[in-house]
């Protein structure tokens, strides 16, 4: 693969002002991630910001949790286990309120500025009883 000479020119400038962190991981690794377990991590690469918080849920019964910084300048915490329900929750970087940028489910309103999470639940928690299958077929009765 042949990479763009220009880049190795301002790679260490990216470098420097934090656009670009020298390190191997995965995008995986700085994503928010649902457990098996329906616990939560909450994940943001953010190296230049000086505080990051989540703010999980919906007024009034919203709750804001600080978020630790690592070396490689991605912020995390590890929040729940949630029930079943489909929740909202944003970052606030500085001051700013901002939505997960590594999450493709935003929740549809005017100002986009809330990311939507969905814990699922277990199928069998929906079905009591028989569940059946019958085909009615009138047009058939008239032949």
């Amino acid at each position: 693969m042949k990479t763009k000479p220009f880049l190795h020119l301002f790679a260490p400038l990216l470098l420097t002002i934090g656009f670009v962190t020298p390190h191997a991981q995965t995008v995986q690794d700085s994503i928010t991630t649902l457990l098996p377990d329906n616990r939560v991590i909450f994940r943001l690469r953010a190296p230049q910001a000086n505080s990051v918080s989540v703010d999980f849920g919906s007024p009034p019964l919203d709750t804001v949790t600080p978020l630790t910084k690592d070396s490689t300048g991605l912020w995390s915490v590890t929040l729940g286990p949630y029930a079943a329900d489909l929740y909202e929750y944003k970052f606030v970087i500085d001051g700013v309120v901002v939505t997960d940028p590594g999450n493709n489910l935003p929740k549809p309103q005017r100002q986009v500025n809330t990311s939507l999470l969905l814990v699922p639940a277990n199928p069998s928690d929906f079905i009591v009883g028989s569940v059946q299958c019958r085909i009615f077929c009138p047009a058939a009765r008239y032949r």
